[in-house]
């Protein structure tokens, strides 16, 4: 495996470079091997460009086999010790300055390339380079260059606190379209992944027979009971109107019984059974 700079390193999770377990502190070898386990991964659907930038570049897990090339250089080097990169950030910062009178040697006088000699930097234009190679080498969902133009606008505030009070009430709820992940970066973690994609999500709309945005409004019961037996029985139904065959009633697994289970699992099915697009409208027993 590649050597991993020490600057280079921020998180296995959210590069290409894994720990070396047998030196790992007991508890910290059993929170890898558990997240191992459950195949935990970093997996936005899509980043908004906050998110991409506070993302490590060095080992950057969406980017291109080309950043191998790139990621232990002498110009490398020199940016994470004399400028500071270590994030995607980082990168954008540096590339985006204020390069007026710039020119591709190594006594430029250019404002930005006379603060980096004054770091350390022997050759600023190589760097600055450099750095857009790196860039180059993230693919379409990281690279903070290209942004996402979602079809279905997200919630506004006020819809947003809405469903907070509508949950508390128990009326209806506006589902939330919204695909592109804002911050923190923490929220991006999933755990039972598969192969995460590099090609950001994209929403659409659904459209009735009327060429208007579809939305579902669905009511949701509830039921739970124990038998005579001692065990726990719950089921969930779904209603969208009187004779719709789309209603129906949705059992749970009865290791998985609980109170509350029955309403998840028939949202759930609601869910997994309508047009990807449409709105939905819940609304609960």
């Amino acid at each position: 495996s590649p050597v991993v700079r020490e600057k280079a390193r921020v998180s296995p999770f959210l590069q290409s470079w894994a720990p070396l377990q047998r030196k790992l502190p007991r508890s910290l070898k059993r929170l890898y091997k558990t997240a191992a386990k459950f195949n935990l991964k970093f997996d936005a659907l899509a980043l908004s460009k906050d998110v991409k930038e506070e993302l490590p570049i060095w080992f950057h897990n969406g980017a291109s086999s080309d950043l191998r090339r790139h990621n232990n250089t002498r110009n490398a080097d020199c940016l994470r010790e004399n400028h500071g990169v270590i994030k995607v950030g980082d990168v954008t910062n540096l590339i985006n300055r204020n390069y007026i009178c710039h020119s591709r040697r190594r006594n430029c006088a250019c404002t930005p390339c006379k603060d980096d000699r004054s770091q350390g930097c022997n050759a600023p234009y190589k760097c600055q380079e450099e750095a857009i190679k790196i860039l180059d080498c993230l693919n379409e969902k990281w690279d903070p260059r290209k942004e996402i133009a979602p079809t279905n606008p997200d919630l506004l505030p006020d819809e947003r606190d809405k469903n907070v009070q509508a949950l508390a009430e128990k009326e209806v709820l506006t589902f939330d379209p919204k695909v592109i992940m804002n911050g923190p970066s923490v929220d991006g973690y999933r755990i039972f992944c598969e192969d995460t994609s590099d090609t950001p999500a994209h929403q659409m709309v659904a459209l009735d027979d009327e060429g208007e945005p579809s939305d579902e409004t669905i009511f949701v019961g509830n039921s739970h009971k124990v038998n005579q037996d001692g065990e726990h029985i719950s089921s969930g139904g779904i209603w969208y109107g009187q004779g719709d065959e789309r209603n129906r009633t949705v059992r749970v697994p009865m290791d998985l019984a609980s109170k509350e289970s029955g309403k998840t699992a028939a949202v759930l099915y609601a869910i997994q059974n309508s047009p990807r697009e449409a709105s939905l409208h819940f609304k609960l027993d």
